[in-house]
């Protein structure tokens, strides 16, 4: 994550450092602390939502299948009274 942030702040630096040497070291530094916090900002949206996930599928997978459970038991003491 953070190396892909630190390659394209190398590439903005060293377009932006042909032009005036100390810009393109600077513009570099922050264009991948800037990508690389975005990178990283992202990962861990994802890691939330995975954990989320994880946590709270069981309790979905009951949500959904309690009617099943109950209509299933209507019908089976209908069919035996």
């Amino acid at each position: 994550s953070g190396g892909a942030g630190g390659a394209v702040g190398g590439v903005i630096g060293g377009i932006a450092g042909s032009v005036v040497p100390g810009l393109g070291t600077s513009l570099g530094a922050a264009g991948g602390a800037a990508l690389g916090a975005l990178i990283v900002g992202v990962g861990v949206d994802k890691l939330m939502l995975e954990l989320e996930e994880a946590l709270h599928r069981e309790t979905f997978r009951e949500e959904l299948l309690a009617p099943i459970h109950a209509a299933r038991a209507e019908v089976m003491a209908a069919l035996e009274g």
